[in-house]
């Protein structure tokens, strides 16, 4: 599973993937049940307009 790590630059703010190993215990069609070292302040990456890899960097969006 990738999530977001922020990193302060003199620039502003970046965002790069990281990997974090989980375990899928239930999934269904919208949603799934994971065990692991996640934590509650962990961002998930749930969509991406293309392929994403361990240590690249992303732009967040919400909404």
């Amino acid at each position: 599973m990738l999530t977001l790590i922020e990193k302060k630059t003199v620039t502003g703010v970046e965002f790069m993937t990281e990997r974090i190993p989980v375990k899928v215990e239930l999934r269904n069609s919208e949603r799934m049940a994971v065990t692991g070292s996640l934590t509650r302040d962990d961002r998930v990456i749930v969509q991406a307009n293309k392929p994403v890899g361990k240590g690249e960097k992303v732009r967040l969006e919400t909404g």
